[in-house]
């Protein structure tokens, strides 16, 4: 309370001369709604210094940036005038030349140096969107001791542009890092209005030893509305399967109207937690357990493009029923169990379905691997696994249990030198936000038990190795 401060002062400076011998005390600024605003400068070695205006970089989660946008939204062009400037007064005050980027913390129309960082930044492509330049020429032309490309007066502003960082890591989990091997990974062709940078492709792995940002999702538009329209279209379009991402996180602030009111500071993300990561997060919802459920019924991870009745899929028999089998699904570590479904297959090609559930026309996109599904229906990723017979468990019985897939082990239920059951849960795995069961697939002693809990491990690694009953080998 502001009635202690006078208390607490004086007890932090005896604390500071007890430890250091030094008690005096640096006081700094409450602000209550801060944003981060940072601004693009250029320096050369002719003493010549520009700025390409400012970006809004506040959407943060640990301190991390999450979505960037240029120019900084809700600020008048005498702030912008002031901010720029002042950053250019930085660059010049230590001669600097080359790409940087002075950040600030922003209240009001007040703003406060934060920090410099002498570097081109990941979000420097909303930048370029909106002024046309190539910063990475510019930065090369720099360094061989050539002249900036433009004066001041020829750099301005069209558009607006945002960034989102799509990251392998779960933000149903604090947003905790990810690794393991990217099944799928596919995006628009790039245009005047949507960019996509990044390094990974299918079958690439995300490694614990690089931040786990896989791309840089760009989009433009004539004006803020736009580029937000565009950007929500380039998540629509946008796949990536195999290890837990954001991608559902980046679609809920694209949909969020108090982010597209531009209401927004570094706190966005914390005060708007329900609505970002809801209840249902990753949870399948009745729509998508019914095209899960039509995906599976028909085979249609088989399905043939070519126009042959022979390729058809729709269960239809010559005077008998159309057959239905049993089967369960796995979604967030919950079983469900399939035998029908509402939905009704309208088309079906390269993984685009669309059907009829109860009178509404859904199109969704299903990305498969294995005995696994990605669901991308309006900006929702839902994550499900086949959860076989137990005749398809086990296709040697030899004792020897394989992964699946790349995932995590998240708990070890047996050990070494323990009898189990043909059938019985040895592990529990998780994969694409998926907790998979191993079981295993003979009756017989634990001889060795190869993984721990909390292990990242890869598809087709040995996990346990079982030594069967006489009687099963």
């Amino acid at each position: 309370q502001a009635g202690e401060f006078t208390d607490a002062l004086a007890t932090c400076r005896r604390e500071a001369k007890a430890a250091f011998d030094n008690d005096i005390i640096l006081i700094e600024k409450y602000l209550t709604k801060p944003r981060h605003i940072e601004v693009q400068i250029f320096g050369d070695t002719k003493g010549n210094v520009v700025h390409l205006y400012e970006r809004d970089c506040s959407l943060q989660r640990r301190h991390q940036k999450v979505v960037e946008e240029a120019p900084a939204p809700n600020i008048s062009d005498e702030f912008r005038n002031n901010i720029c400037a002042a950053a250019v007064r930085a660059a010049r005050a230590i001669n600097y030349h080359s790409a940087g980027t002075v950040e600030f913390i922003v209240q009001g129309d007040d703003f406060y140096f934060m920090e410099m960082n002498t570097r081109l930044q990941v979000e420097h492509p909303v930048t370029e969107m909106i002024t046309g330049q190539d910063l990475v020429e510019w930065q090369l032309r720099v360094a061989a001791g050539e002249e900036l490309p433009l004066a001041q007066e020829d750099i301005s502003i069209n558009g607006h542009a945002f960034e989102a960082r799509l990251y392998a890591e779960d933000p149903a989990q604090n947003f905790l890092p990810q690794t393991g091997r990217v099944q799928h990974f596919s995006y628009p062709e790039q245009t005047q209005y949507m960019r996509v940078d990044t390094g990974i492709e299918g079958g690439d792995k995300v490694s614990a030893h690089y931040d786990p940002m896989v791309a840089k999702l760009i989009s433009y538009g004539e004006n803020r509305d736009q580029a937000a329209a565009n950007m929500v279209e380039l998540l629509e379009d946008t796949y990536l399967t195999g290890l837990p991402s954001n991608h559902e996180f980046l679609s809920n602030i694209f949909d969020s109207d108090t982010f597209l009111a531009a209401n927004i500071d570094t706190g966005f993300i914390t005060k708007n937690e329900q609505d970002l990561l809801p209840d249902n997060y990753g949870l399948a919802d009745t729509d998508e357990i019914a095209l899960a459920a039509l995906y599976y019924l028909l085979g249609l991870q088989h399905k043939s493009t070519e126009e042959n009745p022979w390729n058809a899929h729709d269960n239809w028999r010559i005077g008998a029923e159309a057959y239905k089998r049993k089967f369960k699904l796995v979604n967030k570590g919950e079983i469900i169990e399939i035998d029908s479904t509402s939905a009704i297959l309208v088309s079906y090609d390269d993984g685009k379905i669309t059907a009829m559930i109860n009178g509404e026309e859904i199109t969704a996109q299903i990305v498969a691997y294995r005995d696994s599904i990605t669901i991308f229906l309006n900006g929702r990723v839902v994550d499900m696994h086949l959860l076989a017979p137990e005749s398809q468990d086990d296709k040697a019985g030899n004792g020897q249990i394989i992964a699946p897939m790349t995932g995590k082990i998240i708990s070890v239920l047996v050990s070494a030198g323990e009898y189990v059951e043909k059938g019985q849960a040895l592990l529990l795995m998780e994969s694409m936000k998926v907790e998979i069961p191993i079981l295993a697939n003979c009756s017989g002693t634990i001889e060795n038990m190869l993984v721990k809990s909390d292990e990242q491990i890869s598809d087709g690694v040995l996990l346990v190795d079982i030594t069967p009953d006489e009687e099963q080998e």
